[in-house]
């Protein structure tokens, strides 16, 4: 696809993505990926992040409240994740991320993409969710920045691409991306929230220890969200961070920060396996 069609079609996609049907704000939400706990423990959120796949029963305290997402991985896959049989021995399988022994994909290969749009978020969106939560989609930027930068030119656009064919493929779900912030502002328009992970607290693994974000680094992530609001002012930001739950401090400056910035905080640990609620009180 080349890019002034990319652009025309951001142009329609564009249009709808931003109507006031879609452009609904939220002022807390969860991100969870364990199944211990239920709706009564979720549904006090606005918008909600479950697994894709292994998720607690879907429940609502109203109809459309909370916004349920389930979770989607287009740059990596786990062993045992949703499509781990379906990447063995693919020549879309790039690199292996060392961090959490996950396979890197290469999300320009036509194929992988039609694993995603054809069985991975079909298979989400029939369980009753409203949308998805992509993830992992910095991992496949990652590609065309290391030593093998030539053999993954183009990596941009071709997620640019995907973006657009699920847009097409899916008009009507909410679809919130984590990160890739270097596809904006040209991602905004085909998408309905962005997620800033790492904003003020992030966990080191090489030290095994959470730290803070530096302020030069803040910066650049506002600045990024900033554009992305630009080109879509329906957008709307969450912001992830992380701490133990004993560095009070900390939760509640990441939570300030982000509000300060018209963001919606969320803060947990890494497992991101437990339901937290500092967020809830104002």
């Amino acid at each position: 696809m080349g890019k002034r069609l990319i652009f025309c079609v951001l142009l329609a996609v564009g249009a709808l993505v931003c109507s006031p049907a879609l452009a609904a704000q939220y002022r807390n939400w969860l991100c969870y990926y364990g199944s211990d706990f239920g709706p009564k423990d979720y549904e006090r959120f606005d918008l909600v992040v479950l697994d894709g796949v292994k998720h607690p029963p879907l429940g609502r305290r109203e109809p459309g409240k909370p916004l349920l997402l389930g979770y989607v991985s287009v740059g990596e896959e786990r062993p045992g994740g949703p499509t781990w049989v379906l990447t063995q021995n693919q020549d879309f399988v790039a690199a292996k991320n060392e961090n959490w022994g996950t396979l890197i994909l290469d999300l320009r290969s036509p194929k992988w993409q039609g694993i995603l749009l054809d069985i991975l978020i079909p298979k989400v969106l029939a369980q009753g969710f409203d949308g998805i939560f992509l993830d992992t989609i910095d991992s496949a930027m990652s590609l065309a920045e290391g030593k093998d930068a030539a053999r993954y030119e183009g990596m941009r656009q071709g997620i640019l691409e995907f973006l657009v064919r699920l847009r097409r493929r899916f008009p009507d779900i909410h679809v919130c991306m984590n990160r890739g912030l270097a596809l904006l502002p040209d991602a905004a328009p085909l998408i309905n929230s962005l997620l800033i992970e790492d904003l003020s607290f992030e966990y080191d693994f090489t030290k095994k220890e959470y730290r803070a974000v530096r302020q030069e680094v803040r910066h650049a992530l506002v600045a990024a969200a900033r554009k992305g609001q630009v080109a879509n002012p329906d957008l709307t930001v969450l912001t992830l961070d992380y701490a133990r739950p004993d560095q009070k401090d900390r939760i509640h400056e990441a939570i300030r920060y982000s509000r300060s910035k018209g963001f919606v905080p969320y803060v947990s640990t890494l497992e991101l396996d437990k339901i937290f609620t500092h967020t809830l009180a104002r």
